[in-house]
């Protein structure tokens, strides 16, 4: 029982704390809604996610990966299978005249326009990817 309290004892003043932070006021404070701060929170989570699983799995993730890249090079030599390259540009939104040039200065200026969103993205990957 008394292992019960302590633990109850803990989550209440858990709560007592989350109760304590306004997210709408501080996200006004730092210049934003609070939908701004919910997705920035969503994409803190996320890149969490794949920096603590990158860490955890990286070898068998990159493994795969160039294996898969291989197999497919070689399959599309060999002429058993087709890739078609402008439908696939066509579906990661890259046109036929993009080059390395155009594809960062399209990431800067994303980058830019999302400042907020970036940030937080970096720091999960970063937190993520350590304590994985």
């Amino acid at each position: 029982m008394a292992v019960a309290d302590s633990i109850n004892k803990v989550f209440d003043i858990i709560k007592g704390h989350l109760e304590k932070v306004d997210l709408k006021k501080w996200s006004q404070e730092i210049g934003g809604s609070s939908a701004e701060a919910v997705h920035a929170a969503l994409y803190f989570l996320l890149a969490f996610g794949v920096g603590f699983l990158l860490k955890k799995y990286c070898r068998y993730v990159l493994s795969g990966v160039v294996i898969a890249l291989i197999m497919i090079k070689l399959l599309d030599y060999n002429q058993l299978i087709s890739i078609d390259w402008a439908a696939i540009k066509a579906l990661t939104g890259v046109g036929s005249a993009a080059d390395l040039n155009t594809l960062v200065n399209t990431s800067i200026v994303w980058i830019k326009g999302n400042i907020f969103l970036f940030g937080a993205s970096v720091i999960g990957v970063l937190l993520g990817y350590r304590l994985g």
